[in-house]
């Protein structure tokens, strides 16, 4: 194999690297925005129970 011929092999390669390294970087990305919604729908979940304890709990005194 001639200079030349490694050269390519090499460029290529170094761009098909790249190009997985970026697809992994957006499934990555992907991941922790799926992550962060899940977990801003467990707040809402949560903040929502909290809420209707309280009102249970207010109005139940009120009688």
């Amino acid at each position: 194999m001639n200079h030349q011929a490694l050269m390519v092999a090499a460029a290529k390669l170094k761009t098909e690297g790249h190009e997985a390294n970026e697809a992994g970087q957006e499934s990555r990305d992907e991941t922790s925005s799926r992550q962060m919604e899940r977990s801003r729908m467990a707040m809402g979940h949560l903040f929502a129970s909290a809420k209707i304890i309280w009102v249970y709990r207010y109005f139940r005194g009120k009688d």
